[in-house]
């Protein structure tokens, strides 16, 4: 299992359903949260097998924007 680790605009916790359909679709995603106290709002997934593109491209296509966080 692998922790990613990326910065988002995802600003209030309304969006979560949104986000979580987007993240569900994604096979390997085991589980999510998102830092909402933090000002880069830290969105961390733990998956197996995903890289950090299709969570990016996942996020972004739900309409925020999302960087990963080396």
């Amino acid at each position: 299992m692998e922790v990613l680790v990326f910065k988002t605009n995802i600003e209030s916790p309304d969006t979560k359903p949104l986000v979580d359909r987007s993240l569900t679709q994604i096979k390997g995603v085991s589980s999510w949260s998102i830092d909402f106290g933090d000002r880069d709002k830290v969105l961390r997934v733990e998956a197996e097998s995903v890289g950090p593109a299709e969570i990016v491209q996942s996020i972004s296509s739900a309409g925020f924007r999302c960087e990963e966080l080396v």
